[in-house]
C-alpha cells in the first residue's frame, strides 16, 4: 500500500504507564487525518487498516469500542492479514470520483479526487486544478518495538 503521510510511533512505555502511553497513538492517527483533510479539503480519515496482530494494541486504547470495531467513534478498524505486522494505515474512504470545485482566495479551484476519474483529461494541465491521486489519501504509521 503506497502512502503519502508517514509517521512512526514507538511502543516502549514504562510498565505502569502503558495505557496512558498508548493514547499517544491516537494523536498520531489524528495528525495523519488532519494531513489528509488538508490534502483533499474533503474531510479527514475515517478508516484504519491493520494486521490482526495489532488488534490487542488497538483494544487498549481508551476510545476503542469493540461492539462496533471503531476508535473514537470516527475510525472503522479493518483487519487484513496481508498487511505488515508493524504498520497501521489511516485513510479516508468514499471520496467522490467527480471533480469538486471550491473557492480559494476568491478563485475557483478544482480538485479532482482520484486520478482515475473519467473527467481527468478535461482538467489536466489547467490552471487552479489539483489532482489528488489515491495515495495522497493514505497515511502510514510504523509501530516500533511492538512484539
Amino acid at each position: 500500500m503506497e502512502s503519502a503521510f508517514k509517521l512512526t510511533w514507538d511502543y516502549k512505555p514504562k510498565a505502569e504507564y502503558v495505557i496512558d502511553w498508548n493514547q499517544t497513538l491516537i494523536t498520531r492517527i489524528n495528525q495523519i487525518s488532519a494531513n489528509i483533510y488538508q490534502s483533499s479539503l474533503h474531510g479527514g480519515a475515517n478508516h484504519i487498516s491493520i494486521n490482526p496482530v495489532l488488534l490487542p494494541l488497538i483494544e487498549t486504547l481508551e476510545y476503542y469500542k469493540k461492539s462496533t470495531n471503531t476508535l473514537s467513534g470516527r475510525y472503522v478498524i479493518n483487519l487484513d492479514v496481508t498487511l505488515p505486522k508493524d504498520k497501521l494505515y489511516v485513510y479516508q474512504s468514499g471520496f467522490p470520483m467527480e471533480p469538486m470545485v471550491h473557492s480559494v482566495n476568491g478563485l475557483n479551484e478544482v480538485t479532482v479526487i482520484h486520478s482515475e476519474s473519467p473527467q481527468i483529461e478535461e482538467y489536466r494541465n489547467k490552471e487552479h486544478v489539483n489532482i489528488i491521486t489515491p495515495d495522497r489519501l493514505i497515511g502510514e504509521i510504523t509501530i516500533l518495538n511492538y512484539d
